[in-house]
């Protein structure tokens, strides 16, 4: 992740915490509701079990770790210092040597997972070349039949479709007339009413569909089994997000 986006979640994280989950992970307040069905389509595709060992790249306050844990043998999380260090605070039961501090890509890691989440992560990294790596060095950590979901995946094609449709219209009008009202009200909209005077990156990577092409052919040469799902109409913006499913053979 960016240096600069990696160091604005950490100061969100000491500033908001717990106190708003669904900002802190970079959501809108009123995405709250969707968060049990974003759980349970994640589970549904890593195949959670049992028996599965977990790894939560960029976990966060835990928003899908902590629910997760339930569900499998081990799950271990990565993020900023901020994070991991609320998470030991508020959830005593958590493993401490569990949760790890850090940016995944300056981490050495060596332990081999069942399941590896990165979820509405790899739109914070710089550049094609960048989201390789990051993907590549997850999967170094995957174990053979193992499943690895890049979820949450924003497409500059569809987002730009999204936004000149009749749809895309109306949705825009609607968001733009709650930020108003929660603006009028005092109530906080979203992290950037956190990030103050922060220094905001400009440098964040534009992911189309030719460049996820590029990857899945990359990957699929590698001789990984990969899929792309494109979300649907009801999630949390709408169809204009993907999902990669890779599976180490």
């Amino acid at each position: 992740m960016s240096e600069i986006s990696f160091e604005n979640f950490g100061h969100v994280a000491k500033k908001v915490g717990y106190r708003n989950i669904t900002i802190s992970s970079s959501r809108y307040n009123f995405q709250e509701k969707h968060m049990p069905s974003i759980l349970e389509n994640i589970k549904n595709k890593l195949k959670i079990s049992h028996d599965d060992t977990l790894l939560d790249i960029g976990c966060g306050l835990g928003l899908f770790l902590i629910p997760l844990s339930f569900f499998c043998k081990n799950v271990v999380g990565i993020d900023h210092k901020n994070f991991i260090n609320q998470i030991k605070i508020y959830f005593k039961f958590f493993k401490s040597k569990n949760l790890i501090s850090g940016n995944f890509l300056k981490l050495k890691l060596k332990k081999k997972f069942d399941k590896i989440l990165i979820y509405s992560v790899v739109h914070y990294l710089s550049s094609e070349k960048e989201f390789q790596k990051f993907v590549g060095k997850a999967l170094i950590l995957l174990k053979k039949k193992g499943i690895l979901l890049v979820g949450d995946v924003p497409i500059q094609e569809y987002e730009k479709a999204f936004l000149n449709s009749k749809e895309g219209k109306k949705y825009y009008h609607q968001f733009e007339n709650l930020k108003k009202k929660y603006k009028k009200k005092n109530f906080d909209f979203s992290i950037v009413n956190f990030l103050d005077k922060r220094m905001k990156d400009k440098n964040l990577i534009n992911i189309d569909l030719k460049m996820l092409k590029n990857i899945e052919k990359k990957l699929k040469k590698k001789k990984f089994k990969v899929k792309i799902l494109r979300h649907n109409k009801i999630s949390i913006f709408g169809n204009t997000r993907v999902d990669l499913i890779i599976e180490k053979r």
